[in-house]
């Protein structure tokens, strides 16, 4: 399978910034009091698909990649899997 363009990869990542705060403090649905921060998103290289990377806001060692339409699920319905709480400057 051919990879995407960079112009239509900029696009999608342009897109997926609307969708997710770079620098934001988001909690999970299954764990509220747990903290993460969103530092970037990216593109996994063997095929082309958006991924969330977050830091384990207790431990910001632990650095983590979610796939962006996994981040972006409702598990449950009208409950996202990760909430936005707040926006770092």
């Amino acid at each position: 399978m051919p990879h995407k363009s960079h112009e239509d990869l900029e696009r999608e990542l342009g897109i997926a910034k609307t969708q997710v705060r770079i620098g934001g403090i988001y909690l999970h649905y299954k764990n509220p009091d747990h903290k993460v921060r969103v530092t970037a998103i990216g593109v996994q290289e063997a095929t082309d698909k958006l991924c969330v990377i977050y830091q384990d806001m207790a431990n910001e060692k632990l650095v983590f990649v979610r796939d962006l339409d996994v981040w972006l699920e409702e598990p449950v319905k009208g409950t996202p899997r990760f909430r936005l709480v707040t926006e770092e400057e």
